[in-house]
């Protein structure tokens, strides 16, 4: 499998979780899953489509 190194700057991914351990030597395969549902998914494509957040003075600016 190749895998992308990316950089999710202000974007935070909610909803995907993955609890593992180096212990039951599987941490690498659950890892890999996540990364497959995370791309597979189009959540990867939703979160890099996002503009990010609006900062506080922007905020203030706009009326929020």
């Amino acid at each position: 499998m190749k895998y992308e190194i990316m950089t999710l700057t202000k974007k935070i991914v909610v909803g995907k979780s993955i609890i593992t351990t180096n212990k039951n030597g599987k941490s690498m395969r659950d890892i890999g899953v996540m990364w497959q549902k995370f791309i597979g998914e189009g959540i990867y494509l939703d979160v890099s489509r996002k503009p990010p957040p609006l900062t506080r003075r922007e905020m203030n600016r706009n009326g929020f």
